[in-house]
């Protein structure tokens, strides 16, 4: 577990007081440092996360969930951390798979890694289904890498994709950064690669992402990253 002492996991979250006590410990036996990123909650969650082990930063302001991954990451390079796991607050994501992301990031040396839900999908909603392959399709088809799940935040970073962070200025801040982080990373010629996820949706839980709103927005991403390769064209 030594390898693992330089590993962060980073969860930026929400209102999440009443869950994140038991996420932070779950994590932590792994052997691996948690970052909760407080993104402006009214609840407890700072405190919480903070009491249970992790260490918690603040936005005083609800700035998305792209904003606090950003934070996250800035502060796990000023601290030495590399790679990242990216996960999500509420559940979704299952501390098991760490082990995986870890296994398939030291065997293949790949620069970003994302988790895929799409080889067992029946527990996924009809819409958010629907939504999810499109979105991968599209996205892909826009990147020029073939992806399933584009759309998934279990995610690892490698210490060149965190780096990238602090190079670019992104502006999609909110579940759009998960787009504008592939664009980027693909035209930086970073490796990509996916790993096997299991699909977790709980009942007592309201998703955060609203499909027609965030398709919309993250159609609005993909515009802005097209000007902004032309721009970058018209200046070579």
């Amino acid at each position: 577990m030594d390898k693992r002492k330089n590993v962060a996991v980073i969860i930026p979250a929400y209102n999440e007081g009443k869950g994140i006590s038991s996420l932070i410990k779950s994590i932590l036996i792994k052997e691996v440092t948690v970052v909760v990123v407080d993104d402006g909650s009214t609840d407890e969650t700072y405190e919480t996360a903070k009491n249970s082990g992790a260490y918690a930063l603040r936005n005083e302001v609800n700035g998305g969930k792209g904003a606090s991954i950003i934070k996250g990451i800035r502060w796990c390079l000023e601290k030495g951390h590399a790679p990242v796991i990216l996960m999500d607050a509420d559940g979704q994501h299952v501390p098991d798979k760490i082990d995986d992301f870890i296994k398939e990031y030291e065997e293949k040396n790949l620069d970003l890694i994302i988790g895929t839900r799409m080889k067992k999908t029946d527990a996924m909603p009809i819409v958010r289904l629907i939504t999810n392959r499109f979105m991968s399709w599209f996205t892909s088809m826009f990147i020029g890498v073939p992806l399933s799940d584009t759309q998934c935040g279990f995610r690892l970073y490698s210490k060149k994709t965190m780096q990238m962070h602090n190079q670019i200025e992104f502006k999609c801040l909110r579940f759009d950064y998960d787009s504008e982080v592939l664009f980027y990373a693909s035209k930086m010629d970073l490796s990509i690669g996916e790993i096997d996820v299991p699909t977790v949706y709980l009942k007592d839980r309201k998703s955060r992402i609203n499909p027609l709103i965030d398709t919309i927005r993250w159609i609005k991403a993909l515009i802005f990253m097209k000007r902004r390769i032309l721009h970058l064209k018209k200046l070579k």
